[in-house]
């Protein structure tokens, strides 16, 4: 395998975790000692940020060139927001927009 090809392809599974520490600064309840229902509230809410990223940055999408990277560009961001923000209103507004984005993708397949 090409080596810088392995290597981006790479970078494009792991995004995510470069994201995460910033996570546990804006989201303290996923290093909470007493697992409770908060604490895997949190945590799903920064999986499924993760899975936006991940999704967005590796789903071969079938559109123009242009499109393409702003689709890939906006899930992207939409990921970084679902994992750092504070605001749980926002969070769960953008697994809404990732959810329309996964929806209508799948339907126009």
């Amino acid at each position: 395998a090409n080596f810088w090809r392995t290597c981006g392809a790479a970078i494009r599974i792991a995004a995510p975790l470069f994201i995460l520490p910033v996570a546990f600064v804006y989201n303290p309840g996923l290093i909470s000692m007493d697992v409770g229902l908060n604490t895997l509230y949190v945590g799903l809410l920064v999986l499924l940020g993760a899975v936006t990223i991940i999704y967005g940055l590796n789903y071969p999408f079938k559109m123009r060139p242009g499109r393409k990277l702003g689709a890939r560009a906006l899930l992207a961001t939409l990921g970084v927001l679902i994992m750092v923000y504070p605001s749980n209103a926002a969070k769960i507004a953008g697994i809404a927009v990732f959810a329309a984005v996964f929806v209508a993708e799948k339907v126009m397949i």
